[in-house]
This record gives structure tokens, C-alpha cells and sequence, in this order.
């Protein structure tokens, strides 16, 4: 053996070192790998389940925002029709109040109108009574200027109320 190097022991090593190698791999490499595997794809799959996600929530979003400007758009349209209907309902309850009204000033005319014909009746009828009394006073005799004066002025006072 040239420079005390034994064949024999350079094996031995060799092998030992082979023997640590492989006995390293099975019980540190392989299950660490395996580990290290393992979380990759679970990092991986999680990954995947939140890019699907997105793009699940994209998706809701623009469905959202597509139902919503039809809302929008159905409010508007509500709006122009709840504004129609309360026009026609302000439309309708002024034509009511106008009808109640003129028949409320008819109503007045009536009343008025017979009111003036009552009165006109009773003036017709005082004045009546004014003349009996004024004629039987001329005819029996009595030559009272009183009398003919009060028959003015109530005749007087009849112009005014009518």
C-alpha cells in the first residue's frame, strides 16, 4: 500500500458514507420532501379555491351590479308612475272640489233666491197693509200726513234690503 492508504478501509468508508446517505434520505429527505410536496399542494389547492372564488365573486359583482341598474332603472319607472298617479289624484280631487264648489255657489243662488222672494213677499204684504190702513184712513176720513209718511219709508227701507 503506497502512502498508507488500505483499499480495504477507503471502501469501508465509502460505503459508510453511502450507508449515511441513503439512511439520511429515508429518514430526513423523503418525509421532508414529502412534507414540503404535501404543503405545496395544499398552498396550491388553497390557492386554486380562492382564485375560483374571485372569479365566483366577479361574476356575483357583475350579476350585482346588472340587478342593480335594473332596480335603478325600476325605481325611475316606479317614481314616473307613482308622479303620474298623484297628478291624476290631484287632477281628480280638483275637478271634485270645482263640482262641490259650483254646487255649493248653486246651493247659494237657491237659498239667496228664495230668501229674496220671502222677503219680497213680505214687503208686497206689509206694503199691502200699509195701503189698507193709508185708504181706510182716507176713506173714513182722516187726513193724517203720518201715515203716508211711514208708508214711504218703509217702502224706503224695502228698496234698500232688497
Amino acid at each position: 500500500m503506497p502512502l498508507g492508504i488500505d483499499l480495504l478501509q477507503v471502501l469501508l468508508h465509502a460505503f459508510n458514507v453511502l450507508l449515511l446517505f441513503g439512511g439520511m434520505y429515508f429518514l430526513l429527505y423523503s418525509p421532508v420532501r414529502k412534507f414540503m410536496d404535501k404543503r405545496a399542494e395544499y398552498y396550491a389547492d388553497m390557492d386554486r379555491q380562492a382564485n375560483e372564488k374571485l372569479t365566483e365573486a366577479n361574476g356575483l359583482k357583475a350579476e350585482y351590479e346588472t340587478k342593480l341598474a335594473g332596480v335603478q332603472d325600476e325605481i325611475n319607472e316606479n317614481r314616473k308612475k307613482a308622479a303620474l298617479e298623484a297628478e291624476n289624484a290631484k287632477e281628480l280631487r280638483l275637478r271634485d272640489a270645482e263640482k262641490e264648489a259650483a254646487e255649493i255657489i248653486e246651493e247659494a243662488r237657491q237659498v239667496a233666491s228664495r230668501q229674496r222672494a220671502i222677503e219680497e213677499y213680505e214687503a208686497k204684504k206689509e206694503i199691502s197693509k200699509i195701503l189698507g190702513e193709508a185708504a181706510d184712513k182716507m176713506f173714513l176720513g182722516e187726513n193724517d200726513n203720518s201715515i203716508f209718511d211711514a208708508f214711504l219709508d218703509d217702502a224706503e227701507r224695502s228698496n234698500e234690503n232688497a
